[in-house]
């Protein structure tokens, strides 16, 4: 068992890293390798280390590994090697259902976790925040994924990665400006689907968190 001290640290890490990920590009600007490969880097390994330590050496572990690494490797690998637009069409494809599958992985790992806590901590507080975001960039992957199947499945064309960001929390919050839209019956349902979920995981979080006080204060009185 891990003590809170670690665990907390695990989390706040993984919520900075989050935090910086989401507003580097307004000063940083969109470009750049701090933004493109770093940080991304960064992210993945914050992940990792959270998932080691609650399953270090199993089959899992390792298969999220090579999972994330994998996905990283395609991703920046065309900053290397010149592929055509259809091979790196294909690779940045490739590499977004990788990475899906990492993030998914990830983020049913975190909540499980947080769901089997008995006690109301900051490191649960935290770490729920961290799968909020993590959601956020979930389906940031699931709408790149889409635009690059279908170049029309957003009202604005091209959209860049930040944007897609953008769109993928306005849409996770339900604020919603209406400056991209989705056009496409699959964008659409994605939308759909991440204004839901948006809307239920903070309700059913705090439902947790009271029930988990509630149950803190009748076992001290």
């Amino acid at each position: 068992m891990l003590s809170s001290r670690v665990k907390l640290s695990k989390s706040v890490q993984l919520l900075l890293i989050l935090v910086i990920l989401f507003l580097a590009p307004s000063f940083l600007g969109e470009e750049g390798w701090t933004i493109t490969h770093i940080l991304p880097l960064l992210l993945l390994i914050s992940l990792i280390s959270i998932i080691r330590e609650f399953y270090a050496h199993t089959t899992l572990y390792y298969r999220l590994v090579t999972i994330a690494v994998i996905g990283y490797v395609l991703d920046n690998i065309g900053d290397l090697v010149v592929f055509s637009e259809v091979q790196q069409r294909g690779l940045d494809l490739i590499s977004n259902l990788i990475y899906l599958c990492f993030y998914l992985a990830a983020i049913l790992l975190i909540i499980g976790k947080l769901y089997s806590e008995k006690k109301v901590t900051w490191d649960t507080i935290i770490g729920a925040i961290s799968v909020y975001l993590l959601l956020g960039l979930f389906w940031f992957l699931l709408y790149r994924t889409v635009y690059i199947l279908d170049v029309n499945a957003f009202s604005k064309s091209p959209v860049s990665a930040f944007q897609m960001l953008y769109f993928s929390f306005t849409t996770l919050t339900t604020l919603g400006y209406g400056d991209i839209t989705p056009t496409s019956k699959m964008s659409m349902t994605l939308s759909n689907t991440q204004a839901i979920i948006g809307q239920l995981y903070p309700a059913i979080f705090l439902a947790r968190l009271i029930g988990l006080y509630t149950a803190q204060v009748a076992r001290e009185e």
